[in-house]
């Protein structure tokens, strides 16, 4: 329900929800922070109970941020959290159904600019880790692509250039790109 990002301006960036509110604080010391400020007082389709929210600061120095409230939406702003897009549904499936089912996202950018939105699929007897790509900052995605059939959540980064899966199916596993 929070996230912790390092903007290309030297700061520290953190946003978390409170009630409706998604609200950020920065930092440039690694002591002192400013006081919360609201981002955004409603966040999504009921303006209740939001929850999961991550980002990624973009190669152009564009804050992304991805939150679930009811459906997945997605966020930025490029001038260092000062002033942000209106949300932007992310279509995790096709359907409302499949909107419902989706949990647990992480979103990354590779090396040449595609975004990657891993999420969790629930389902009624199984679970999958399904995945989406943007190749324009988040503006249009994939059709939703199956990664694994069966493990219980999975999280995606970026280390040296390589994209490592890591989740969780009676054991914890890693995948390599």
């Amino acid at each position: 329900k929070a996230s912790f990002l390092f903007s290309n301006q030297g700061s520290q960036l953190f946003y978390w929800f409170s009630y409706s509110k998604r609200l950020q604080s920065k930092n440039t010391d690694g002591i002192n922070w400013s006081d919360p400020v609201v981002v955004k007082d409603s966040v999504g389709w009921t303006d209740s109970d939001p929850n999961e929210i991550t980002g990624i600061v973009l190669s152009s120095g564009r804050i992304f941020l991805v939150y679930r409230c009811f459906y997945y939406y997605s966020v930025y702003s490029d001038d260092n959290g000062q002033t942000w897009s209106v949300p932007n549904r992310i279509p995790t499936g096709s359907g409302v159904i499949s909107y419902h089912r989706a949990h647990n996202a992480s979103v990354i950018q590779t090396s040449t600019g595609k975004i990657i939105l891993v999420f969790t699929e629930v389902l009624s007897t199984s679970t999958n880790i399904r995945f989406i790509t943007s190749s324009d900052n988040g503006s249009t995605w994939s059709a939703a692509q199956l990664f694994a059939s069966g493990p219980a959540a999975g999280s995606i980064v970026s280390i040296n250039n390589k994209l490592i899966l890591v989740y969780q199916n009676q054991g914890l596993f890693c995948s390599l790109s």
